[in-house]
């Protein structure tokens, strides 16, 4: 089975058993993931693998709460972005010097 649509059916199922939980940050947006939310083995490093699947899985939770679709298909682009050396992971200097959010309220 593709490793996409596996990850998107781990999360839909995460999502359906996970308690909702309200994510929202300061003045109403929502807040940013920590490293650690990303980082699922705790190797101190993001793969493409892994930031797929927690971006799949963060869109259907939006989804399932009627919001609006922002970079939905654009997890690659987004990891390459973050991916500042190219060694094909994302570390936590690099995590932490990512770009801020542009999100509207």
């Amino acid at each position: 089975m593709n490793r996409l649509a596996l990850a998107i059916i781990v999360g839909m199922l995460a999502i359906s058993i996970a308690p909702q939980v309200d994510s929202r940050g300061y003045g109403g947006r929502q807040q940013q993931p920590e490293f650690i939310d990303i980082d699922t083995n705790n190797d101190g490093f993001i793969s493409k693998e892994e930031f797929e699947t927690f971006h799949s899985v963060r869109q259907l939770r939006r989804v399932g709460q009627a919001k609006l679709q922002r970079n939905a298909a654009d997890s690659s682009k987004i990891f390459e972005q973050y991916d500042l050396d190219q060694d094909g992971f994302i570390s936590a200097e690099e995590f932490l010097a990512r770009p801020p959010c542009r999100r509207s309220t």
